[in-house]
């Protein structure tokens, strides 16, 4: 905080926030979240894991420039699958 005035980061605090709230919310939802078999549970856990990257993009976090990266990497990576799987 002293070295804000020396020498400036232009930090995006809406989209600390905004990250914070989802993760401390997907978050509380695994703790709520109870199922006595262990198989269930972890898979449960496992699925509300995954979707924090997806209610971040329905909550528009993502830069255009963040979405463009992401897809030319899934270009990248799942193209020569899809030519071996034909």
């Amino acid at each position: 905080w002293k070295s804000q005035p020396l020498y400036h980061i232009p930090y995006e605090t809406s989209r600390l926030v905004k990250l914070v709230l989802v993760a401390m919310a997907l978050y509380g939802i695994a703790i709520w979240v109870e199922i006595p078999n262990l198989v269930l549970s972890l898979t449960m856990k496992f699925l509300i894991a995954c979707s924090f990257p997806v209610v971040l993009y329905l909550l528009n976090f993502y830069s255009q420039d963040e979405i463009r990266k992401v897809r030319e990497l899934s270009r990248t990576v799942l193209g020569p699958l899809k030519t071996k799987a034909l």
